[in-house]
């Protein structure tokens, strides 16, 4: 299989849709609370839908792909991404399976979610993931106010909310106090030397607002650095999300 294939859609699923709940202007410290309160409860919608997603290689053979990225929420999220306005593969991830076509490769793969976060080397669980896309955090559904807060701390000139192991894998997200201008995050797992950050420089406090993030995935046999521009985010129902198989496709066995 080809592993960072895999990786361009796990990447688009972590951080494409930036955060979509809009966040007020913070001018003082303090206010980490609030924030936390607007998250937590932020009321979400039944679909989010992006079809204007572009990504381009700093040093790839392919430069620029796109990508369509549909949420039903507390149901899966699936994502598509082609070359030249050709599909060359898709993928969906649920509470409990994941689905994955590289049509470049002919390959395919129907199974548990459990053996994607074997694959990536980090454990989660979809609810973590929806949420970081719709809130801006990799929350789950036994979360509350206190528990959220417990992950923040404050390092001068961000808020940062820390998930994970410490020292093994984890998640950070990172939120500039003066404007909230700026939102980072770092996702880490030394056991299997992966290193992703994806950083949005502009982040304009309104969910549909075109933006632009900047990534770096590192893993233990290749970097790569690429760009991930976002168009408009629509609160919209998406149909093909199909999953059909021809004959002469390989199942992936892990």
């Amino acid at each position: 299989m080809n592993k960072y294939f895999l990786y361009i859609f796990i990447t688009v699923i972590f951080i494409s849709c930036k955060p979509l709940q809009k966040i007020k202007i913070r001018e003082q410290s303090g206010m980490i609370s609030e924030i936390v309160k607007e998250k937590v409860n932020i009321k979400r919608s039944d679909f989010y839908f992006c079809d204007k997603i572009n990504i381009r290689f700093s040093d790839e053979e392919i430069k620029n792909i796109q990508a369509k990225i549909f949420i039903s929420t507390g149901k899966f999220i699936f994502v598509s991404v082609s070359f030249l306005g050709i599909e060359i593969g898709r993928a969906q991830i649920s509470e409990d399976s994941i689905k994955y076509i590289n049509r470049l490769k002919r390959e395919y793969y129907f199974g548990n979610i459990k053996n994607l976060t074997r694959i990536v080397g980090m454990e989660f669980e979809y609810s973590e993931v929806e949420n970081l896309l719709i809130k801006g955090l990799p929350l789950n559904t036994r979360d509350n106010i206190k528990t959220v807060l417990h992950r923040f701390n404050d390092n001068g000139s961000d808020y940062v909310y820390h998930y994970g192991d410490d020292v093994k894998r984890f998640i950070k997200v990172y939120f500039k106090k003066i404007g909230m201008k700026e939102y980072r995050i770092e996702v880490m797992d030394h056991i299997n030397g992966l290193y992703l950050v994806g950083v949005m420089d502009d982040y304009r406090n309104d969910p549909l607002y075109p933006g632009s993030i900047k990534v770096n995935l590192v893993n233990k046999e290749k970097k790569m650095d690429f760009e991930i521009s976002i168009g408009k985010i629509e609160n919209k129902d998406f149909s093909n999300t199909s999953f059909k198989i021809n004959t002469n496709y390989n199942e992936l066995v892990f």
